[in-house]
This record gives C-alpha cells, sequence and structure tokens, in this order.
C-alpha cells in the first residue's frame, strides 16, 4: 500500500530472488518493458476480482449520507480509478 501499482511490480521485480527466477525464466533481467507488460495485464484481473474480495468500511455510507445531508461536501484522495472503484466515485 501506498505505491502505485506499477511501482510495486517494478519492486518485485527487483527483488534477489525474484530477478533470479526472471534471468533463468527469461534469459534476461526484467526491464521497463516487462513491468510496463506485467501491470497492462494486471490491471484487468484486479477489476475482474476487485468487487468480489472488497468491502466498504462499516460505517462510511452512513457517514457520507449524512454529510451530504448537511450539505457538506466531501473530498478524498486515491490511488484507485472510477473504473477500479466506482462506488468510491458515485455521484
Amino acid at each position: 500500500m501506498g505505491l502505485l501499482k506499477s511501482d510495486q511490480i517494478r519492486e518485485i521485480l527487483a527483488l534477489p530472488r525474484v530477478k533470479q527466477a526472471w534471468r533463468e525464466a527469461t534469459g534476461s533481467d526484467p526491464a521497463e518493458r516487462d513491468v510496463c507488460r506485467l501491470f497492462d495485464s494486471f490491471v484487468p484481473m484486479q477489476i475482474d476480482c476487485i468487487e468480489e474480495h472488497s468491502e466498504v468500511i462499516a460505517g462510511v455510507p452512513e457517514l457520507v449520507d449524512k454529510l451530504r445531508t448537511a450539505d457538506v461536501r466531501i473530498g478524498s484522495t486515491t490511488g484507485c480509478t472510477r473504473e477500479r472503484h466506482p462506488i468510491l466515485f458515485s455521484d
């Protein structure tokens, strides 16, 4: 948590054990093009399973309703996109 998914992939590929396994499997060290390819493969898989494996934090929907009723503007920051977490971006 706290890193972009592409940065997480980059960090994983830099781990000595993973880097060695990659080298043995491909004949070369992981490169930026590999990070991009893995990230591009990862995103659709994440979108497919995220709804099944995520939950709204207890109490948040009620709080949001109360704030909206009180005409309080709500803001947040996240690395998630509308496509990945549409509930976070409901109007």
